[in-house]
């Protein structure tokens, strides 16, 4: 809640705000009374169900609202306290789906950028990837941990 994105939709006043320069709101909308905008300007005039069309355009979201006006008056050591909890909540999966059910992602670093021998990157010296960071697919069945296990392996031995 401290970064500037969140401050857009957390801010201390009634006006929201947008972008990454924190700019107020184009449309001038203003909190109102339940924090959804005032009468005609309410924020899901725009922010419909879905993301509508458009580089520009607004997110979807019909439960768009500011959040309660008092909240700008909670401290801001709360909010760091809180975000420094979230940090620090370990997360702990007690069971999985089995290798039958095991997915990779798709997307990554592209091999043509990586040694095949060490895994490391040729443009940054000391970088190395491994894993789903890199562009491999295999079919289900182990392919993929094995790609992992490999490629970690062809790293740890370079450095």
């Amino acid at each position: 809640l401290m970064s500037p994105r969140c401050l857009n939709c957390h801010p201390a006043g009634d006006v929201p705000l947008q972008g990454e320069d924190s700019h107020l709101h184009t449309m001038g909308v203003q909190r109102g009374e339940d924090g959804n905008g005032v009468y005609a300007l309410k924020c899901n005039n725009c922010h419909q169900a879905e993301n509508a069309p458009g580089m520009h355009a607004p997110p979807g979201a019909p439960d768009w609202h500011l959040p309660p006006a008092d909240m700008a008056n909670i401290p801001d050591r709360i909010f760091a306290s809180l975000a420094a909890k979230i940090k620090r909540w370990p997360v702990k999966p007690t069971d999985t789906e089995g290798f039958a059910k095991a997915e990779v992602t798709v997307g990554g670093i592209d091999t043509r950028d990586l040694s095949s021998k060490t895994m490391a990157a040729g443009t940054v010296p000391g970088l190395y990837a491994i894993g789903e960071a890199v562009d491999v697919t295999g079919w289900l069945g182990g392919y993929n941990f094995q790609w992992a296990w490999s490629s970690g392996w062809s790293a740890g031995q370079a450095i």
